[in-house]
């Protein structure tokens, strides 16, 4: 019964507009984290009762991801890309086909790898490029262009951030291990 209740919450502050762009800091924050990870909770365990063959994994994928491009274009609130979330995950762990060897691959691997350091690096990239853009005079651009900046956005923030783990976050990886192995002994 919690879990409805949060999860209501959750599609209440999403539908009134309490988006992701204005709930950073007070107490706007803590609803938005909490009514996200409780809408993940309800949503996993709804689709965790449900047995999901591999196909429909597959095309759970693909609707997620595509989702995920097209929402924003279409003034979605965020709480509809939250929903897509448990559907990308549980797709994932379903599918047996083509994604499936997609998400297999060594450079996907690889993106898995450096996540967490694109994740820490994503935004300052995002900031750059916008203050960059305006100090060129890149005027708003129309769909094509904002998908366009979009890739390039990521590609920057994948970049570095395969720098941070491999300069920053892995050798401190290493040396936090080491010392750990000697407090051991």
């Amino acid at each position: 019964m919690v879990f409805l209740i949060v999860t209501l919450l959750a599609v209440i502050y999403g539908y009134f507009g309490l988006d992701v762009a204005t709930s950073f800091k007070g107490w706007r924050a803590i609803f938005r984290v909490l009514s996200e990870f409780w809408l993940g909770v309800f949503l996993f365990m709804l689709i965790g009762r449900h047995s999901v063959s591999s196909v429909l994994g597959e095309v759970a994928v693909v609707v997620a991801l595509g989702g995920f491009v097209l929402l924003p274009y279409l003034a979605a609130g965020d709480v509809w890309l939250l929903l897509l979330c448990p559907v990308l995950i549980t797709g994932l762990h379903k599918a047996d086909g083509a994604m499936s060897r997609f998400f297999s691959s060594t450079p996907m691997v690889y993106v898995g790898k450096v996540s967490y350091s694109v994740y820490i690096v994503h935004f300052p990239v995002q900031l750059v490029l916008v203050q960059l853009y305006a100090r060129l005079g890149v005027p708003g651009a129309g769909p094509l262009g904002k998908a366009l900046g979009l890739v390039a956005a990521m590609g920057i923030a994948v970049a570095a951030g395969a720098l941070l783990f491999h300069f920053v976050e892995n050798p401190f990886r290493k040396a936090m291990a080491e010392r750990i192995a000697a407090a051991r002994d």
